[in-house]
């Protein structure tokens, strides 16, 4: 599947460069610059911006294929997958020679495929059928975002003061707590001026009610 999807961004390179303009050298001479087609575009003569050529869906779509086939290196980077050249097989450790990094993403490409771009290398580094392997290199790669506290694995409260608002019950319990420990504080001398003031204040059930009766208007 990510076979197919090479060779289809490679056919429509010329056709993308003649409406945009060529792309940056490639890092190395053996390489194709490819425009990423999981990010959006910037034109450079009108400054515009296209949305991406494959969706989000379609993107997830591509991935979950290519994990089915262990082809996932071969995707270019994108919103739902950063960093696939993490899912690249081990290399062989004879193929590879001393002092080099990661392996180059390399597919096999017809020679009116692999001729079309005027920065793309003549120089096979594999042999195939009817054709020959050439290392990918995509334009742009998307800007990673440090989420705090995705290393522990606990990114929704990691860069909050409070971690659960709670309810109102719990949210008050410590103000009443504190009014609570006021009140009882000095509960004592409450006490004994509310039996030395407020008790006389009051009306004697067992006394005989004052006069309240009104004058009758007649």
């Amino acid at each position: 599947m990510s076979t197919k999807f090479l060779h289809r961004e490679l056919k429509a390179l010329p056709r993308f460069v003649r409406r945009n303009g060529p792309l940056p050298p490639p890092k190395s001479p053996d390489a194709v610059v490819l425009p990423n087609p999981f990010l959006p575009w910037r034109n450079p003569k009108t400054g515009r911006w296209a949305p991406s050529k494959y969706s989000l869906r379609q993107q997830a779509d591509l991935i979950k294929k290519a994990k089915a086939t262990g082809t996932v290196h071969l995707l270019p980077p994108g919103v739902k997958l950063p960093q696939p050249e993490l899912f690249a097989p081990p290399p062989n450790p004879k193929s590879v020679p001393a002092g080099k990094g990661k392996a180059p993403v390399s597919m096999p490409v017809s020679e009116g495929a692999a001729a079309a771009p005027s920065r793309a290398s003549t120089r096979p580094t594999m042999k195939a059928h009817k054709g020959r392997s050439v290392t990918v290199e995509w334009e742009r790669r998307p800007s990673e975002k440090k989420v705090p506290g995705a290393e522990t694995g606990a990114r929704l409260y990691a860069s909050k003061r409070r971690m659960f608002k709670g309810s109102k019950l719990e949210r008050s319990r410590k103000q009443k707590a504190w009014r609570t420990w006021v009140l009882l504080h000095d509960m004592r001398k409450r006490i004994r001026r509310y039996r030395t003031n407020y008790v006389h204040r009051k009306a004697n059930p067992l006394k005989p009610a004052r006069g309240m009766a009104k004058k009758l208007p007649f």
